[in-house]
């Protein structure tokens, strides 16, 4: 499906001058961000909690597997 957004011309004229990689990318931001500020808290809060159960088994699995809170630190400090 396709919608008409009025952007200035400069938006307009980078965006018609992106890449065809680029562009696609850019849509799903636009998609990602309409959906994010159009939805009821009802449905965030239903997107937190599958976000979660999503998290939770692989938090659990990683701490069964020897990460400590103190190593995911040190891991991410050298990630800098």
């Amino acid at each position: 499906m396709e919608i008409k957004v009025d952007v200035s011309p400069e938006t307009a004229k980078a965006f018609n001058a992106a890449s065809k990689t680029e562009r696609e990318r850019l849509v799903l931001l636009f998609e990602n961000n309409v959906n994010i500020n159009l939805k009821s808290k009802k449905d965030r809060k239903k997107d937190i909690e599958n976000f979660w159960k999503t998290i939770e088994p692989i938090s659990k699995k990683a701490q069964e597997s020897g990460l400590t809170e103190e190593i995911l630190e040190e891991i991410l400090k050298n990630e800098k």
